[in-house]
């Protein structure tokens, strides 16, 4: 299974795959894209998505509707975002 995390920072948008769902909240081992991106969505390997990054890290994030502007902002963000490899 496969969790996908999408940030977007100025005009650049990234993509990472990682084999688990990361759940921490330690900054100290947190992907460098949750890290230094504004806004970062979580998409599931069922296909739900999360907006878990905007101003802070939202832990209890929960799932996005379908109509929502945030998944509008969302689908632009994943195709132009560009795959980052797993460290």
């Amino acid at each position: 299974m496969k969790y996908n995390y999408y940030g977007v920072k100025d005009d650049y948008a990234w993509k990472l795959a990682l084999d688990s769902e990361w759940l921490g909240v330690n900054s100290q081992h947190m992907p460098r894209l949750i890290r230094e991106s504004e806004q970062v969505w979580y998409q599931g390997p069922r296909g739900g998505v999360k907006l878990v990054k905007h101003a802070y890290w939202d832990y209890w994030a929960t799932y996005l509707r379908r109509d929502s502007e945030k998944m509008k902002q969302f689908v632009w963000v994943k195709l132009r975002a560009k795959e980052l490899k797993q460290s």
